[in-house]
């Protein structure tokens, strides 16, 4: 299971990537414009989408952040569930063995 979840959040990282790279290099690419032009509806049209994209890289930031932070939980989580559920077997296993004692 842990695998699979850590799949999951994989792709879903990768395609973040994918698309913060995609962000950056359009935002290359309007800097690029807006050094060169020289209308003044253009330029007002390349800053405005500049700070689109700025705020788009802020967002897929964020949001890689928050991915990284959960597969660490996703880790734990499944560490500790695994210890648990191996030692509630345990116990289950050595139950007919404390009747037996009592009963005796």
């Amino acid at each position: 299971m842990e695998a699979r979840l850590k799949a999951i959040l994989e792709m879903e990282s990768s395609q973040m990537q994918k698309e913060l790279g995609a962000a950056s290099n359009n935002l290359k690419k309007f800097e690029r414009e807006l050094a060169k032009a020289t209308d003044v509806n253009h330029i007002q049209y390349l800053q405005r989408s500049i700070g689109v994209l700025n705020a788009d890289i802020n967002r897929l930031t964020a949001a890689a952040n928050g991915s990284a932070k959960a597969m660490g939980a996703v880790g734990a989580a499944t560490k500790s569930a695994g210890m648990n559920s191996q030692n509630f077997a345990r116990v289950i296993q050595d139950l007919p063995f404390g009747f037996m004692i009592v009963l005796s």
